[in-house]
């Protein structure tokens, strides 16, 4: 079985909910919170931030699928998808000046950089393209042909891929190892196989660790590794989402569990894509029809709950 590939006895999870009253816009990529304010992005139909009651402070009617935040949080990228190549416009937060596009070519892009280079995966591996210049260029790449990269994770200090090393003539067999590297200077620190043999899914930490789930089908419930200290069962089928959070489809609610925060949001049944953003000491959960809850993780409080509006 080919596993899906992403996404103590603590005291009692805080729990937050998410509230399911005004009218709804799409959001299509994971939110930024900025200071005392929400940055969203809707497709095609533009870029809103808005502050924590919900009101509307400015809007960009630039497309973006996807926000990539700067480490230091004073940039954001703002990412239109067009098949495997995309615009990218640099959004000047404290001015709210937009750069000219740029064209990107890269499978997945990561939804944070370092302020000048820009993580991605193309055809040839993961690379690093520097956006400084006018014209966006690669200045340095990881991997080798023959290395597919699974799941792909990265912080400030950290930077971590699940990789499928195919056999190479006179060598081992096909294999699925963790790489982890040393940000900012590219260190390769670590490498060691792994086995997916079994699993239903896995999702990667930067950090290089693992979270994984297995079915268990005489019980039918789930075990979970990794999402918390002790391995434990859960009767739903959980969905691994990126950046640690991990949801959970009841009849009666729909809940995302972060592991490390020891926290739990919980939203109305939703059917639809549900994203995690964790940045400096804010945690943002957001719900694909609109519905946003943000975290201040200092506080385990949530500073904002509501429904996005177009």
């Amino acid at each position: 079985m080919t596993p899906d590939v992403g996404a103590v006895r603590p005291r009692r999870p805080a729990q937050h909910r998410g509230t399911s009253t005004t009218p709804a816009g799409t959001i299509c990529g994971a939110p930024s919170t900025c200071g005392r304010a929400i940055l969203t992005a809707h497709g095609e139909f533009g870029v809103r931030l808005i502050g924590l009651d919900g009101r509307t402070r400015a809007r960009w009617d630039v497309p973006a699928h996807q926000l990539v935040v700067a480490d230091h949080g004073a940039n954001v990228l703002l990412v239109a998808r067009r098949g495997t190549s995309g615009e990218v416009r640099a959004l000047d937060l404290s001015t709210r000046r937009l750069r000219p596009p740029v064209a990107i070519t890269a499978h997945h892009v990561l939804p944070s950089y370092d302020g000048a280079l820009l993580t991605v995966v193309d055809d040839d591996g993961i690379a690093f393209v520097d956006l400084t210049a006018d014209v966006p260029r690669v200045t340095w790449r990881e991997l080798d042909p023959g290395i597919a990269v699974l799941d792909i994770a990265r912080s400030p200090t950290s930077l971590a891929a699940l990789l499928r090393i195919t056999r190479q003539p006179g060598a081992d067999a096909d294999h699925t190892e963790v790489w982890r590297w040393d940000l900012p200077a590219l260190m390769l620190r670590m490498r060691r196989p792994v086995d997916l043999d079994g699993l239903a899914s896995v999702a990667l930490l930067a950090s290089s660790a693992l979270i994984t789930t297995r079915h268990d089908e005489h019980t039918d419930t789930y075990e979970v590794r990794g999402h918390g200290a002790p391995t434990r069962m859960v009767e739903a089928k959980p969905t691994l989402l990126t950046g640690g959070g991990m949801r959970v489809d009841r009849p009666t609610d729909t809940t995302v569990e972060i592991a490390d925060g020891n926290l739990r949001v919980v939203f109305p049944p939703s059917v639809g894509a549900i994203g995690v953003r964790r940045h400096a000491d804010t945690l943002t959960v957001w719900e694909e029809s609109g519905r946003l809850v943000v975290v201040d993780l200092t506080r385990r409080q949530a500073v904002a709950c509501l429904r996005t509006r177009l």
